[in-house]
């Protein structure tokens, strides 16, 4: 089950990668507050890493799928 979480985290995070530097930077501060309450003790690790995750799910979701491409796409041609 943790290489599911891990290769989908993977995926999600390569998908962000690709939606620009404005969606990327509010990502990165973020992540940077999620880093500072674990160094302060606030959060575990575990709980980090689920958190992690989640931020980069709800990013990703704003990916458009090749499905949805390709349907507007051919809608405007």
């Amino acid at each position: 089950m943790k290489t599911v979480h891990e290769m989908q985290l993977r995926r999600n995070m390569a998908k962000v990668a690709l939606l620009g530097k404005e969606v990327q930077s509010e990502l990165e501060e973020k992540l940077n507050i999620l880093n500072t309450a674990k160094e302060a003790g606030l959060i575990s690790g575990g709980e980090y890493l689920a958190k992690k995750a989640n931020l980069y799910q709800a990013y990703a979701r704003n990916f458009p799928s090749e499905l949805e491409e390709l349907l507007i796409r051919k809608l405007t041609n």
